[in-house]
């Protein structure tokens, strides 16, 4: 679904199969309902160390999303809506994982994925010195201040499914085309 011009809406295009199956398969699983099924579906890729600064995806879409993360886990910050940004909480996608949020954590929290070449398994400390030993793809680390050790796993390249629901679906022939 293209932009449609200034129309507010966006212009719908048809899916590809394998989108529809998965469409499907997140209504058909309760996350999304037969009624309003995800029309849109963005795809991205991320490289190790690239994120995406923290955004909101806008009132252009139904407040519910469902994030499909392949090929590497990461780090996924969700943080208030203000100035300062302070973090509200984080998780940690897993590879193949599925994220869906809705509610306040659409409405009134930015969402972000930190730039890392790194995350932190389990719970992350990103601010703390850190002792590190390195492996092959991981790293064991033991915080100095708690003496908790933890898990870092290399980021490797990312691609992200983020299906949605876009609110209003505009005919190309109502853009003047």
């Amino acid at each position: 679904l293209p932009q449609g011009g200034d129309s507010g809406g966006m212009i719908p295009e048809p899916l590809p199969k394998i989108m529809i199956s998965i469409c499907q398969a997140l209504v058909d699983a309760g996350i999304f309902d037969a009624e309003a099924p995800p029309n849109h579906v963005l795809v991205n890729e991320y490289q190790p160390g690239q994120g995406i600064e923290p955004h909101r995806d806008g009132p252009i879409y139904a407040p519910r999303v469902a994030i499909l993360s392949l090929g590497s886990q990461c780090r996924f910050d969700f943080v208030h809506n203000d100035p300062q940004r302070k973090l509200y909480g984080s998780l940690l996608l897993p590879r193949k994982g599925l994220l869906i949020f809705d509610g306040e954590a659409y409405t009134m929290y930015l969402h972000s994925v930190p730039q890392h070449l790194y995350d932190i398994v389990p719970g992350d400390t990103y601010n703390s010195a850190s002792l590190i030993s390195l492996t092959a793809d991981t790293i064991t680390a033991k915080q100095s201040a708690s003496e908790e050790a933890g898990l870092l796993l290399r980021r490797q390249r990312r691609v992200s499914l983020t299906f949605r629901r876009v609110l209003h679906v505009v005919e190309p022939k109502d853009c003047g085309d």
